[in-house]
C-alpha cells in the first residue's frame, strides 16, 4: 500500500489517503508502476525477498546497487493472522513497558508487532540470498527506516501509556514521533554489515551522527566515484561513512557522549532539519539544529503549548530525551548554533533553487525580470481587435507600438504570439503592455487590441463559425 495524496485510488474498497497496491494487477494500468503483476501473499515482504533473490540468481556474480523499500511497517499495517498469534502467545513478542500484557494486545498492536516480525524474516532471507549467491561476505548492506513511529503525542511529544494501543511502536527514551524535529521523530537504529571490511569479529555499536544523506556519498566513496564537473560545486549534506567501517574497534565502547567526551571517530556532522515549510522566519515552520551534542529546536508537530514552541537548546550528552532547554546556562552556544542553522538552512534553499534538476520540491526560485522591449517590426502578422488566452505566458512587456510588441516575440524564441494592448497599461505610462505566450487561443478582443502572431507562426481556424475561435497549438 502506499499514499494517494489522500485522494482515492483504484481500489473501491479502500479508504482514501493509503489507498493502493504497489503490485496493481494491471502493469499497464495508471497505478501500475510495476512488471511483477502476480497477486502478492498476506505476507507482502515475501515479494520483496523473493524478487531480489531472483535478481541476484540473474546477475551470474556481477556486482550490483539494489533498494529494498519494504513496506512494513508504515501504516496501514496488516500482520498476517499467523504472525499475530505467535506474537500473542509470546513465540515471537516480549512483553514490554510500551507494549503491556500480551494477552491484552489491540488490533493496531498486533497487527505492527507482526508486521515488525515479518519483516525480520524478510530481512534474513535476504541476508541468506546474499550468502547464497557468493556476495555475503563482500557486500555492504545497509539497514534503516526513514523517521520514528506513527501517531504524534501532544502537547509536549511525550507519550502516555494509553497512547500505543492506537499508536504502537515506541521510540522511549526520546522525544517525540514521525514528523517531529525532537529526537523521537528521525533518530532511528541502523546496521551496516560488510565483513570484508568491517573490523571486529562481534560487532560494535557506534553512536556518531550518520543520516540517510550519507547513502549516495558512501556508495560513490566505496565505487571511487566522483561527482559531475559541472556539480563539483554544489553544496551536499551527505558524507561518506567509510571511515568509520574502517576504524579498529575501539578499546572502549562509544556511549551517548560520543561528542563530549571526545572519542568520535569522524568530525562532528553539523545537520539541520526543516518541518511544515521552507520559510525558516515563520513560526509555523519547524526548525531544529545538531552540531554534536548540541541540539537546537523551534516548535515540534507534537507541540501545542507555549512553552515548547520557541528556540530551545538541549545538551545530548546528558540529556537524550531533550527535556531541558540550557539556552540560558550556555547562551553563546545557544547564539552560535542559531547562526550555523540560518548558514544550513541558507545552502539547503540554495541547492533547491539553483543546483537541483527537480523542479517542484521547495520554495520557487524568485520571477525572472521582463525582457526589456525588442526592435520594432513588422514581420508579425497583425489580427486586429484579437486577444490571447492561455496559461503559458512568457512575460509581460511594458511597450509603446505594436510594432514594438512584434519586434519583442520575434526576439523571444518560445513566443508564438503576442497580446498587445492598446489602452494604457498604467496610471502615468504612454504605450501598452504586451503579452508573450508559447501557446495560446485566439478570441475577439476590444477595439485597440491587437494580437502579434510571431513570424513563420501557422494559423489554424477551427471553423468559418467559430467567430475569431481560433485554436493555435504550437506544442
Amino acid at each position: 500500500m502506499t499514499h494517494c495524496g489522500g485522494g482515492p485510488g483504484p481500489d473501491p474498497t479502500a479508504d482514501h489517503g493509503c489507498c493502493f497496491n504497489y503490485w496493481w494487477d494491471d502493469a499497464d494500468g495508471d497505478h501500475g508502476i510495476s512488471n511483477l503483476t502476480n497477486p502478492i501473499p498476506p505476507d507482502e515482504t515475501l515479494y520483496i525477498s523473493d524478487s531480489f533473490d531472483r535478481f541476484l540468481d540473474g546477475l551470474d556474480g556481477k556486482p550490483f546497487v539494489g533498494q529494498l523499500a519494504f513496506h512494513n511497517c508504515h501504516i496501514p499495517f496488516v500482520g498476517t493472522p499467523e504472525q499475530r498469534e505467535l506474537c500473542q502467545n509470546g513465540t515471537t513478542c516480549t512483553e514490554s513497558a510500551s507494549s503491556g500484557p500480551l494477552l491484552n494486545l489491540s488490533d493496531a498492536q498486533l497487527d505492527f508487532y507482526a508486521c515488525l516480525n515479518e519483516l525480520d524474516h524478510a530481512v534474513g532471507r535476504v541476508l541468506d540470498a546474499l550468502d547464497t549467491y557468493g556476495y555475503g561476505h563482500n557486500t555492504l548492506t545497509w539497514l534503516a527506516t526513514d523517521n520514528g513511529p506513527e501517531v504524534n503525542c501532544e502537547p509536549e511529544g511525550e507519550c502516555l501509556q494509553s497512547h500505543y494501543r492506537d499508536g504502537p511502536g515506541s521510540a522511549v527514551p526520546l522525544r517525540g514521533r514521525k514528523r517531529d524535529v525532537w529526537e523521537g521523530g528521525h533518530r532511528i537504529p541502523s546496521i551496516i554489515s560488510w565483513p570484508a571490511v568491517v573490523q571486529g569479529s562481534s560487532g560494535r555499536v557506534s553512536w556518531e551522527q550518520v543520516v540517510t544523506h550519507d547513502f549516495l556519498a558512501t556508495i560513490m566513496d566505496v565505487l571511487n566515484v566522483s561527482r559531475p564537473a559541472e556539480q563539483a560545486d554544489w553544496g551536499v549534506d551527505g558524507r561518506s561513512v567509510l571511515p568509520l567501517l574502517k576504524a579498529p574497534p575501539a578499546a572502549m565502547p562509544q556511549t551517548k557522549a560520543v561528542y563530549a567526551d571526545g572519542t568520535n571517530v569522524m568530525p562532528i556532522h553539523p545537520m539541520g532539519w526543516m518541518y511544515n515549510g521552507w520559510n525558516a522566519s515563520s513560526s509555523e515552520t519547524h526548525l531544529a539544529f545538531r552540531y554534536g551534542q548540541w541540539k537546537f529546536v523551534r516548535n515540534s508537530k507534537s507541540c501545542s503549548n507555549d512553552d515548547c514552541k520557541g528556540p530551545q537548546l538541549f545538551d545530548l550528552a546528558t540529556d537524550l530525551g531533550e527535556t531541558t532547554d540550557v539556552s540560558a546556562k550556555y547562551p553563546d552556544i545557544f547564539e552560535a548554533i542559531q547562526a550555523n542553522f540560518t548558514v544550513w538552512s541558507t545552502s539547503v534553499l540554495k541547492s533547491i533553487t539553483d543546483e537541483s534538476q527537480c523542479q517542484t520540491i521547495g520554495p520557487a526560485p524568485p520571477p525572472a525580470p521582463p525582457p526589456p522591449p525588442g526592435p520594432p517590426s513588422n514581420a508579425c502578422n497583425f489580427v486586429e481587435e484579437s486577444a490571447l488566452d492561455g496559461e503559458n505566458l512568457l512575460a509581460s512587456v511594458h511597450v509603446t507600438s505594436k510594432e514594438e510588441c512584434c519586434g519583442t516575440c520575434a526576439a523571444n524564441p518560445q513566443c508564438k504570439a503576442a497580446a498587445f494592448h492598446g489602452k494604457k497599461s498604467g496610471k502615468g505610462k504612454k504605450g501598452a503592455n504586451c503579452m508573450l505566450r508559447k501557446q495560446y487561443t485566439l478570441k475577439a478582443g476590444a477595439k485597440g487590441d491587437v494580437v502579434c502572431l510571431a513570424p513563420n507562426n501557422t494559423m489554424h481556424i477551427a471553423g468559418a463559425d467559430d467567430e475569431k475561435d481560433w485554436i493555435i497549438d504550437e506544442s
